[in-house]
């Protein structure tokens, strides 16, 4: 198509005429691209009845992504426009492109010369409202600026009272959470006197939250003394008792313990040559817990007043606030209605300054070709959207898993190496076992040489090697959810550690769901429960288990409340017993987040070891488990990694000897996402005009 025009003069400054250097041809383009001359053309055509458009829900979209108008040459010299249309029915395309022609020559006929002038004037109109809006709008933005009571961040007004309350809302949640820590200690030192105790321990723990420099000494004295004494067993131990070393030794222990009396005589009020005992520190430290409690207490009351002060004074301006950022937003929507008249009446101007004359039809519309689909493009398209697909999905499930990929992200995330990684194993009992009585999950008993096997007898290394550096003997399996696996560890752990010829007692404190009874095959109707309850002797609830050197105490007849059991005091006493006759004490007891039962029992043991299984949100229970230990001032030694399967990959394994395979490319992979065909796009055709413009 070609169009023949004669372009207005236009006056330069110094008033000479001269003709507009740029050629109209991209206007045109613009025009016969147009709503108007579209719908024109749909009506007048009848586009509604053509196959074309069938299974279109809106025909003048779809003209306006297929119908394509694009100079003849790069040089627009020529003056000729080149029309083309897609669509799948090969007779009508011409038939459209036809339409649209005609459609755009009589458009061309109707609006000559002054064509917009009635719409410039009504543009200019709204223009000059929306100017007006927008002056009013900023004196407003700058008397609100001038209020001293707004505080502006990267240009947005906000409420500094606001940002006041929110600070002193932190402090108060710091506060709540030290009032509930110490509330707990205060609790537990309580129980411990009201049953007869001294937890001098336990009260050198609960000094560092009364900030008392005096008390502070007083502790240091004591670490100095227990530091001395485990210096004189080890001499003790190598020399014998007349050596001079051991000599000098005692004579510095009592020496500090004199001191230590001292000071204790001091801190009770008394003189440097008072007598004081240990309850005497013990009761110190309750009332100094009970002191700091208030002054929380009172901080929390000045704080709660401050935030209503700041909540009084923040609706006073909110107001003006919220004010001004309104209108900071309907200046913006000014600012770009303004934009946009500004953009339209510059279309409009266009079609002002020029006189359209005649256009040509240079080539008519060429026979239809086939245009798409492509079958190399659609094979392309189908490889990349299926990779994406199964790369996000995989993506997705890795991250509702929540689950730990290796043992290095556990220490990282729990601050707990991981001591042993125990593959899932097959529970039925070999007819060669001489431990038919036993449970088939006492795998170390049943098939000694298995990779489960050693994996226990790697923990019991870990937990010798604890023993020689500190004396520890007292070891606590707990876990975070039930079905971890931790009682099936610790009658492991405590097989394996009998078989080395150590004297071993497995306590079971598990008296919600109480296994070791039913992995040993004893008695249940007496144990842990029937001598804190006072109906048997220590002696009566000892139960030999069929295995060498191993002794179990059942969790005994089911108790209403565990908790107080725990905290009778009569636990602590056991286990003291039980440091002194065998050389390993083995405590089974409950997972830590359904019960509180395992925090009161870390209390009383030497070593924490936490077994977990890699399942779904498993990152979330480990976390939540190891913070409400350290609550209670315990600290998990190890993590145990149970029930590993073939598709938990290479990441587990603990040294190429033992490794128990490498199953699959790496724990937790996805599988590649299904590979995705491209389906062919209905055929389409194209036609092509020419279109000329001088």
């Amino acid at each position: 198509v070609r169009i023949d025009t004669k372009l207005a003069p236009s006056m330069t400054e110094n008033g000479s005429d001269t003709m507009d250097a740029e050629h109209p041809v991209d206007r045109y383009i613009e025009e016969v691209k147009s709503v108007a001359v579209l719908e024109a053309a749909i009506e007048a055509g009848k586009f509604d009845d053509l196959r074309t458009f069938a299974d279109t829900e809106s025909i003048i979209r779809y003209m306006r992504k297929n119908f394509i108008a694009k100079p003849a040459d790069t040089k627009r010299q020529s003056g000729a426009m080149i029309l083309q249309f897609y669509g799948p029915v090969q007779e009508e395309t011409q038939q459209v492109l036809d339409q649209i022609v005609n459609s755009y020559e009589s458009w061309i006929k109707a609006h000559t010369v002054d064509i917009g002038s009635e719409v410039i004037s009504t543009i200019n109109s709204m223009k000059g409202e929306v100017d007006l809006r927008i002056i009013e709008i900023n004196r407003e933005i700058a008397e609100l600026h001038n209020n001293p009571n707004l505080l502006y961040q990267s240009g947005v007004a906000v409420n500094p009272h606001q940002l006041q309350q929110i600070r002193l809302q932190e402090e108060l949640d710091i506060l709540r959470s030290e009032q509930t820590k110490i509330s707990s200690r205060l609790q537990l030192l309580k129980t411990a006197v009201a049953n007869g105790q001294v937890p001098e321990q336990m009260a050198f723990d609960a000094v560092q939250d009364l900030h008392s420099s005096s008390m502070g000494a007083y502790v240091q004295t004591h670490q100095k003394l227990l530091d001395l004494k485990v210096e004189e067993q080890s001499l003790m131990g190598e020399f014998g008792q007349a050596h001079p070393d051991l000599v000098n030794i005692r004579n510095s222990i009592r020496a500090v313990e004199q001191m230590k009396m001292q000071e204790l005589s001091v801190l009770r009020g008394g003189s440097a040559s008072g007598e004081a005992t240990a309850q005497d520190f013990v009761q110190m430290v309750i009332d100094g817990l009970e002191t700091h409690l208030g002054m929380i207490a009172a901080q929390q009351e000045a704080i709660g007043q401050d935030i209503q002060k700041e909540q009084t004074a923040s609706l006073e301006i909110n107001a003006d606030v919220m004010r001004l950022n309104n209108l900071q937003r309907e200046r913006e929507r000014a600012e770009s209605t303004y934009n946009a008249l500004l953009d339209q009446l510059n279309q409009y101007n266009v079609l002002k300054e020029f006189d359209w004359k005649q256009m040509q039809i240079q080539n008519r519309p060429s026979p239809a070709e086939q245009a798409a689909p492509s079958l190399l493009l659609c094979l392309a398209a189908g490889l990349f959207l299926g990779s994406m697909s199964g790369l996000g999905f995989a993506l997705l499930q890795e991250l509702a898993a929540k689950t730990f990929r290796s043992s290095e992200q556990i220490a990282q995330q729990l601050g707990s190496k991981v001591v042993a990684h125990v593959p899932a194993f097959n529970t039925r009992i070999p007819r060669d076992s001489k431990y038919q009585r036993l449970s088939g999950d006492l795998i170390s008993l049943h098939r000694p040489n298995s990779v489960p096997a050693e994996a226990y007898r790697t923990m019991r290394t870990s937990m010798f090697f604890r023993n020689q550096k500190d004396g520890s003997a007292i070891f606590q399996f707990t876990s975070p959810t039930p079905g971890d696996g931790k009682s099936t560890t610790a009658a492991n752990v405590a097989a394996v550690i009998a078989q080395s010829g150590r004297k071993v007692l497995l306590l079971d404190c598990d008296f919600r769901r109480p296994t070791q009874h039913v992995r040993f095959g004893l008695q249940k109707d007496i144990g842990l429960t029937s001598h804190i309850t006072g109906t048997a002797t220590l002696a009566e609830i000892f139960q030999e288990s069929g295995v060498e050197n191993l002794t179990v105490v059942a969790s005994g007849p089911h108790f209403s409340n565990p908790s107080e059991l725990l905290t009778s005091g009569h636990l602590e006493q056991l286990l003291s017993s039980a440091r002194e006759d065998f050389d390993f004490v083995i405590v089974d007891s409950p997972p830590v987040l359904p019960v509180t039962d395992p925090c009161i029992i870390a209390s009383f043991v030497d070593v924490i070891y936490l077994p977990i299984r890699l399942k779904k949100g498993v990152q979330v229970s480990a976390r939540q488990t190891i913070e409400a230990l350290q609550t209670v001032g315990a600290t998990v030694e190890g993590v145990i990694v149970n029930g590993l399967q073939k598709k938990d990959g290479s990441s587990y394994r603990y040294g190429d000897k033992y490794a128990y395979g490498r199953y699959g490319a790496a724990y937790g992979s996805s599988p590649a996402g299904p590979t995705t065909r491209g389906t062919p796009a209905a055929r389409q055709q194209t036609s092509e005009t020419t279109a000329d413009v001088s």
